[in-house]
């Protein structure tokens, strides 16, 4: 396997053994083979970090983050929106709410943030933590009308913030109920399928996951 096989197949074998802790020591070795690739190096880092998040190690993980968030011109776009959200939580968890208004206002900006699923959680996140003024949410309204609006998202709340908690509740319920679908799938006949993905198409899903559902009908029905 080539490096990049390499840390593809250690990250899968690292969640399909629950992100056991023994786990850091193999990206650690791996780490002191490429000591040249610098992306892969950041790379090993994120698993580590992500493997003492996933066993309560928070400081331990929010550490590596911290460290990461800095380097966004070697991690990859994702890689970036995942750091920075979890550096947003853990601090959180840990009870340093300005640290994760920092963190969450020198970044939300960032030309490295692309999801609209990542920029309404932070959103989200601010308002619910800071229960800030509409006049204070005026800075990040256009984040959020370019995130609602590849969501497909329309509401009738008259504020602002309102608006980003609704948008935030509604794409994480549609992602749940979409990758649900997802998992139904497997084992059906294609009629099935058909019908399966139909009655979700049926709940009037915002146009980004109706689009994605209309896709696998399409290709079920091409069949």
């Amino acid at each position: 396997m080539n490096k990049k096989e390499k840390i593809e197949s250690l990250f899968h074998e690292t969640i399909n053994n629950r992100f056991d802790m023994s786990f850091v020591d193999k990206f650690i070795k791996l780490k002191s083979i490429y000591t040249h690739d610098k992306r892969l190096q950041k790379e090993c880092d994120l698993n580590i970090a992500m493997i003492y998040s996933n066993n309560g190690h928070l400081e331990s993980a929010l550490d590596i983050f911290l460290e990461l968030i800095k380097e966004r011109n070697i991690i990859s776009p994702y890689h970036f929106e995942i750091i920075t959200l979890y550096s947003i939580n853990h601090l959180t968890q840990l009870g340093r709410l300005e640290g994760a208004r920092n963190i969450f206002e020198e970044n939300v900006h960032a030309k490295e943030l692309t999801a609209f699923n990542f920029r309404l959680t932070m959103l989200a996140w601010f308002v619910e933590n800071f229960n800030p003024s509409n006049a204070e949410l005026l800075p990040f309204k256009g984040l959020f009308d370019n995130a609602k609006e590849d969501l497909g998202y329309l509401s009738k709340e008259p504020e602002l913030k309102a608006q980003i908690l609704e948008a935030n509740n509604l794409q994480k319920i549609t992602a749940r109920n979409y990758g649900n679908v997802n998992i139904s799938l497997r084992g059906k006949s294609t009629m099935e399928q058909i019908e399966i993905i139909k009655k979700f198409i049926n709940t009037d899903p915002p146009l980004f996951f109706r689009e994605l559902a209309e896709k696998l009908l399409f290709e079920r029905e091409s069949r």
